[in-house]
């Protein structure tokens, strides 16, 4: 969702904004909050989808480097012990000649409270949820792709909790583009993405795809409203998956979704 929102404003910058660029502090802190109908990671609901807090500070230096803290509301059904996520991010961003992006960056994902053993069925590891992730990324205007690869195993996927051996290493890689539609203030997006686990869980080799198309728009004030459908193609890793709280409550987590947004900038 905060790729949604960074197209609107980078679409939304006037030449006004472009000539007093001079004049402006080196320093730029922005913020949001949001509230999504269903929060998608990767095609999977992280809130068993159910409706999701948002919100998000970021701080970038005239020089390229950038700093920012992403935080959500997550499901103890998804990610045993914890009710919340937050990521942590740190990079780089440049641009030549106005039309190419590019960039690198590290971020880690916190699941405050969350590890494997807090399950309420099944005998599970003493293994934490937390992952990092370095990643690249170059752009031209509108379309960009990124590749992001794993630091630690992702999410505690491992020889201790099922898999075959450890996830560092796992890649993800996606296509993105952010298209204003002439002056109507309004941005589609299209998203494609593959993520490789790099080990197996049981026969399952879970090489996940997902793709996700929306619609946004700007509003005064520092509104914006978005709709998304997406979805994940790897049915035999995601659909009835069983709640951490309760074995026998499953859910296809990667199914098709239709989602909502309102955000509000800062």
């Amino acid at each position: 969702m905060r790729k949604l929102v960074l197209a609107i404003c980078l679409s939304t910058i006037g030449s006004g904004a472009l000539a007093d660029e001079a004049n402006q502090s080196p320093h730029q802190v922005t913020g949001t909050v949001s509230a999504v109908s269903d929060y998608i990671f990767r095609g999977v609901t992280q809130t068993w989808h159910r409706p999701a807090l948002q919100g998000s500070i970021d701080y970038a230096h005239a020089s390229g480097l950038f700093a920012g803290l992403w935080a959500s509301t997550i499901s103890e059904k998804v990610v045993a012990g914890a009710d919340a996520e937050i990521d942590l991010a740190l990079g780089y961003r440049g641009t030549v000649n106005g039309n190419w992006s590019y960039g690198a960056g590290v971020m880690t994902v916190y699941y405050p409270g969350g590890n494997w053993n807090r399950m309420k069925w099944g005998d599970k590891p003493d293994q934490k949820y937390d992952f990092t992730e370095a990643n690249v990324f170059l752009g031209y205007k509108w379309l960009n792709a990124k590749y992001a690869r794993t630091l630690t195993d992702l999410l505690g996927f491992n020889e201790n909790t099922g898999f075959s051996g450890s996830t560092k290493g796992a890649d993800y890689i996606e296509i993105n583009a952010d298209i204003p539609l002439a002056d109507t203030g309004l941005v589609l997006g299209l998203h494609a993405g593959r993520q490789d686990f790099k080990a197996r869980l049981g026969t399952i080799k879970p090489i996940a795809k997902d793709y996700r198309i929306s619609l946004s728009k700007s509003f005064a004030g520092g509104w914006i409203a978005a709709a998304q459908v997406s979805r994940n193609t790897n049915i035999d890793f995601f659909n009835g998956t069983r709640s951490n709280m309760n074995e026998n409550d499953t859910c296809d987590v990667g199914r098709r979704r239709f989602v909502l947004t309102l955000t509000r900038l800062f």
